[in-house]
């Protein structure tokens, strides 16, 4: 395969073989014209001057257009090179149709054998853009004499911004916005999540403009849903990997709201996480029961250190009602919920519990997972649907059920909810389903990972995964 290069140089080659061909046909005109004038010798090799010239003139104007779009015309020497050209040609051409114009008439002939008012335009332009004014205005009048167009020396170029001009703004933008994110981190050293997010996409368009600038290519890939290069390439990791998080060890810094309360103490750098235990026996007084006694047996976590009494409360209360430490009991069951997981990160207080419910006389019973997700800055509950962007469903069903397959086989998996048990790390997305949910009985509880990788391009960027990946 030829490079833009390889073709500039093919292209110039052929362009001279035309002025060759051109050459020859009237060196061919004169020789047969000369001792004697034969009018249907004349004809022919007249004929031929006009056909072998308008290959030469149209093969030099449409090669000035392609040569720019191969970026030829970025090389400055080689432009004022082929402007120089395009001059020694334009300067040919008022003896050309002069001479077309005597041989037509001395052989009688009519017909139209003058260009139109925009031909050769470009090769007028590039003459005009890149040699002196002397040159041009005795180009334009020598072609005026004659009768031919002007149109590309008489009228602008139309404005488009060269790879050159285009390096440059990219990097002005880039050096812009990189000092306007050095400002920012001196006079805003705390930003609010939003803020950070913004700032984070700022810094990685910065980048990706400042290297537009620099030689060499890099390319990166992120799982199988991304594949970038050069600009787009920086842009992508730093955007993603977040270089800034990973120098400090740590996010911005979460802000929790003081609302409800008047003077609120400030906010611990780590809120605490103690765990809470209910347990009761309750007799189960039907006389057809095979269980004498109920066991209830609940654990939970309990939220502190938030600086917000208000707030603690409302994610406590959440904790309480979702493993259900305030249910009322009629000694008929047995419930048993033990915490699996409890742990915060990136602003999300994230509960796991696993358990069984088993109603007296049941055949069996029924194990079960549940989870709890609570945004810690407003005690709002962060629901599955909230960790990605619109129309994510197909995509991690589809995840989900190749890697429910790779362990149950047999699997009944439909799709994932909007309100879907789950939880999270650093390195992988956790569903759980309880029992019967996503296979049978025997399997029990079901756990799928997915990992974090893959799921970059579905992420919301106001959700908790995004200060993680």
């Amino acid at each position: 395969m030829s490079t833009k290069e390889q073709d500039v140089v093919l292209a110039k080659n052929r362009l001279a073989e035309f002025k060759s061909s051109y050459i020859d046909a009237i060196t061919q005109y004169v020789l047969k014209t000369q001792g004697g004038w034969d009018s249907a010798v004349a004809t022919s090799s007249l004929l031929d001057i006009q056909r072998k010239g308008a290959e030469y003139y149209n093969f030099c104007e449409e090669f000035v257009g392609n040569s720019s779009l191969l970026g030829a015309h970025g090389d400055g020497l080689w432009a004022q090179g082929f402007a120089e050209d395009c001059y020694a040609i334009l300067q040919t051409m008022p003896q050309h149709f002069s001479l077309l114009q005597a041989g037509f008439e001395r052989l009688n002939i009519n017909g139209s054998y003058r260009p139109s008012s925009t031909e050769y335009a470009n090769m007028q332009r590039l003459c005009k853009k890149y040699l002196k004014a002397p040159l041009i205005r005795s180009l334009r009048q020598s072609l005026v004499e004659n009768s031919l167009p002007t149109y590309g020396l008489d009228n602008r170029e139309g404005f488009t911004l060269t790879s050159g001009v285009r390096i440059v703004i990219s990097f002005g933008f880039g050096v812009v916005f990189l000092i306007a994110i050095i400002a920012i981190a001196i006079f805003l050293p705390n930003p609010t999540d939003f803020q950070y997010i913004i700032f984070r996409l700022v810094a990685s368009l910065s980048a990706a403009g400042v290297v537009a600038v620099m030689s060499g290519f890099i390319e990166i890939k992120f799982g199988g849903w991304l594949r970038a290069g050069g600009a787009l390439a920086v842009f992508a990791a730093v955007f993603w990997t977040n270089p800034a998080e990973k120098i400090m060890g740590e996010k911005p810094s979460e802000s929790v709201p003081q609302q409800h309360v008047p003077a609120p103490p400030s906010v611990p750098s780590q809120p605490k996480l103690e765990y809470r235990k209910v347990s009761k026996h309750i007799k189960d007084y039907r006389p057809d029961t095979n269980v004498d006694v109920a066991t209830i047996e609940l654990e939970y976590v309990e939220v502190s250190g938030l600086g917000d009494a208000y707030l603690e409360k409302k994610i406590n209360s959440q904790i309480q009602h979702r493993i259900g430490v305030n249910e009322s009991f009629d000694g008929t069951e047995d419930r048993i919920m033990h915490i699996k997981s409890a742990r915060i990160d990136g602003g999300v207080l994230s509960v796991v519990a696993e358990g069984y419910f088993y109603g007296h006389n049941a055949a069996g019973a029924h194990n079960e997972v549940i989870s709890l997700n609570i945004n810690v800055r407003n005690g709002e509950p962060v629901e599955f649907k909230d960790l990605f962007r619109s129309g994510y469903v197909e995509k991690i069903n589809t995840m989900a059920s190749t890697e429910l397959t790779k362990t149950i086989p047999g699997n009944w998996f439909q799709t994932v909810s909007d309100n879907q048990c789950y939880y999270f790390d650093n390195s992988y997305l956790y569903l759980c389903f309880s029992e019967y949910e996503a296979a049978a009985g025997a399997n029990g509880i079901v756990t799928v990972r997915l990992s974090l990788d893959d799921l970059r391009g579905l992420v919301s960027l106001n959700g908790p995964l995004a200060y993680i990946l």
